[in-house]
Formats: structure tokens, sequence, C-alpha cells
């Protein structure tokens, strides 16, 4: 942390004030600084981390079938240094950690919550970021970070954002799937009550959650991340704790595959799926960015994140800030030529790839270097977007 007093620099490193922030004292069904908030009748599990006030909030959701928990640590044994909370909060962000209504073994959430849709999701995560904001008298800039399914979200965030005026300066992706129906296909059996295994098979859950294996999976996943940052294999989040406070399951209308919610059951309409998520409206996302990883193991984010999200990156700045300036102003050839060179490199520009697997981020290692990533993606969407207000003479969100 830095102050300035009199002009002069002071620089703090407090064990005290790291220990509180990131303390591992339970209360009951939440742990330290955790609430639960309600906003259009679902609730939130919000984690609030406060930085330095002129510095962006940055809000962080998870993906399927997680907590938030999943960047900041709860257990008893964790080690803060080993979360991306930790290494956010060195560079002096204001973190917002977001959980939207789950089924958790700790009962973290009271009532089921099974028919939860992405538009509301990303009212949820807007409402709750705005008032976080005006309650710490904190800058209107946010940098919104979304992990795999979170992805999803992306532009229902962003016209939530916008009917509020909340500035999200840049939207960014951790191995995140955008709002597209057809880019992951797990297998349903929506008329099933239980789940015993995890081979990508969801079923109907006793609160209509999608119930996803035993948990194997993302013990695994964890596991050989925890071993990619040269630590034993259990101590990232071990099994039967992460199970407890850590993972559980989710709202079928959040995977964005096709499937909805009905009186206990999963009812196939695309048609409704689409129009939940609404990833055809290019210029109603914010500025989008990624950040995937290499691992054979995550082959579809691997291979296809960086085209999938540049795909949308480029039609936003087509469609929300280059073709409305090209009916103003007439353009002579270097500005054109200019404009087409920033416009094809952006992808590449708002990209970056991780070592580690689809927890990439899980680890000091893996930790570190997403906080970095962050921070990095951040200053080149501000330095991009200089350059289109030089070009275009507008201004740029």
């Amino acid at each position: 942390m830095e102050l300035i007093v009199n002009g002069s620099y002071i620089y703090i490193f407090s064990i005290f004030i790291m220990m509180f922030l990131f303390s591992k004292i339970a209360e009951g069904k939440l742990f330290e600084g955790e609430e639960i908030r309600v906003y259009n009748n679902y609730p939130v599990m919000m984690k609030f981390v406060p930085g330095e006030k002129n510095m962006p909030l940055v809000v962080v959701s998870p993906g399927a079938n997680s907590t938030a928990r999943i960047f900041y640590g709860v257990h008893e044994s964790f080690d803060s240094k080993q979360f991306l909370a930790y290494w956010l909060y060195k560079r002096g962000y204001n973190l917002l950690f977001l959980s939207y209504p789950l089924e958790v073994k700790d009962q973290v959430f009271e009532g089921a919550y099974p028919g939860f849709t992405i538009k509301q999701w990303g009212e949820q995560i807007a409402l709750a970021s705005k008032d976080v904001i005006q309650e710490n008298n904190l800058e209107n800039k946010v940098i919104a970070v979304g992990w795999s399914m979170a992805g999803r979200v992306s532009h229902a965030l962003g016209i939530a954002a916008e009917k509020i005026k909340l500035d999200i300066e840049l939207w960014i992706g951790l191995a995140a799937t955008p709002p597209m129906p057809g880019l992951s296909s797990p297998t349903i059996y929506p008329k099933l009550k239980k789940s015993n295994d995890d081979k990508g098979i969801f079923m109907v859950g006793d609160k209509g959650y999608a119930v996803f294996g035993s948990g194997r999976r993302e013990a695994r996943t964890v596991a050989e991340n925890a071993m990619l940052n040269g630590l034993e294999s259990d101590s990232l989040i071990p099994r039967e704790i992460g199970r407890t406070h850590y993972f559980g399951n989710t709202p079928i209308n959040l995977f964005n595959h096709g499937w909805r919610y009905r009186g206990g059951e999963f009812v196939k309409n695309f048609s409704e799926t689409i129009e939940d998520s609404a990833g055809y409206d290019y210029a109603g996302y914010p500025l989008t960015a990624n950040i995937t990883n290499d691992s054979i193991d995550d082959a579809r984010h691997a291979m296809t994140d960086k085209y999938n999200w540049g795909m949308v990156i480029v039609n936003k700045i087509t469609k929300s800030y280059v073709l409305p300036q090209m009916r103003l102003k007439k353009f002579n050839d270097t500005e054109w030529k200019k404009i087409r060179e920033m416009v094809r490199k952006a992808p590449e520009e708002l990209s970056l790839e991780l070592s580690g697997n689809h927890f990439f981020f899980l680890g000091r290692k893996g930790a570190k270097g997403t906080a970095d990533a962050i921070d990095e993606l951040h200053k080149r969407s501000k330095d991009f977007k200089s350059k289109l207000v030089e070009i275009l003479g507008i201004e740029v969100k």
C-alpha cells in the first residue's frame, strides 16, 4: 500500500492489515469479511477488500460449480499468497468478490434459486458493484473479471452497467467462454434425480440445481495445478474442504447450453437461452480482454479463447466506436489504415497466456502471474483507447 502525506511517500507493509483482510476465522456459514445481500430477490455472497481510493474496483466472478472463495481462500490452513486476492491487493486495487446463488454444502445461501438467469446475474454484479463504490467513496472505475462460465455474463453485465452508469473500463476473462451457445456442450440427463459421477454429466438435484458429480474433477484439477506450482497435491484446497466450502451445484440457466429450469426439470429452449445471454449484441459488451492457459487438459480454452473473444473484441470496437464515427467524419487514407491495423491487432493486444490448467490462477506462481496479467491488460486497454480517441476524435469508454 502507498500513502501520500505532505507530498512524501510512506510505504506501509502492514502484516496486521493483511492478516485482518484475509482472516481465516469462520463466523457460522460465512467467513470473515463475507456478507449476503439481496438484489432483485436473489442473494449474492460478497467480500469487499478496500485498497487505494484512486484505484479501480476489481470485481471478480467465479465459474460453474464454484464460489468466489476460489479467489481468496477461507479454510483454516490456507495460505493467502496462494490465492489471487493477495496479489491484486498488493497492487493497491479495491477488490469485490461475488458468488451467485448456488448450492454449497455449508449452506451459504438459505433457500434455493435454480431459476436464476444470466440477465439477473449481470444485474446482480452491476448493482453490487455500484453499491460498494458509493458506500466506500471509490471512483467509478471497474475492472470486471470472470472465470470460465462467468464469460457468459459479460454482455448482460455490460447492459446492466450501462443502465446504472457504472463505468466498466475493461472486462477480462480467465479461461472464459463468451455467451454464444454451442461453444461447449455437456451431457444432460434432465429427468434423473441423482448424480454419482463426474464425467461431464449434469442431473437435476433435489433443489433443482444442476448437480455435477462428486467433486472429483475439481479436486483433481486443483491438485494438478498445485503440483505445477511446486506444492503437495492436496495443499491448495483439500478435497473434502473444497466440496464443503468452495464448490457446489449451479443454476442450469447460467451454463448457456440451451437448457432451462422449469418446475423441477430441465427443458431445452435455445431461443430463450440466446435471448437471456444476448451474445449476438456486440455493441452491448464492455471492451473485453482474456487470459487463457496452455494445458492440454483444458484444450478447448487453450486453443480457442483468444479467437472466440477476438470476435467479440473486433465487433465491439467496430460497432461501438468506429462505424458510428465513420457516419460523421470522413477519414483520409492514412487514418483509415491506422484504424484497420488497430482493430485487426486488438485481439492479440488484449490476450495473454499463462502456464497452468483451468485453475491456473491458483498457487503462488499462477496467482501472482494472473494479477500481473490483469494489470498488464488494463494498461494495454487504456493505451488502446487513447489511440482510438486520437484517431476517431471521440470519447471511448
